[in-house]
């Protein structure tokens, strides 16, 4: 079975997460999925590549090295938003 939300999914969600409050709004919509830790951490970190801030290859390495290590989520969170969206979700 596949958990990850499809690419247009992840697009969405992209955008979502640069708004102001969107950082929140996707980590809601994420939570309320009910999703194996690890899927939440991969959306994550596709967004973030999705918006060309760490590249692919980057992604997977971290992915492969971090997947389960405590706020390694929440750090993608964070990297995902616009200053203007981290500021509204603090």
């Amino acid at each position: 079975m596949h958990l990850l939300p499809s690419d247009d999914d992840l697009a969405h969600l992209s955008r979502i997460a640069t708004e102001p409050g969107g950082i929140k709004s996707v980590g809601k919509i994420l939570s309320d999925k009910k999703l194996p830790d690890h899927v939440p951490e991969l959306a994550w970190i596709r967004i973030a590549v999705d918006q060309e801030k760490i590249s692919d290859v980057d992604a997977n390495k971290m992915f492969t090295r971090l997947s389960g290590v405590p706020v390694f989520a929440r750090t993608y969170e964070k990297c995902a938003g616009t200053i203007q969206a981290q500021q509204s979700d603090i």
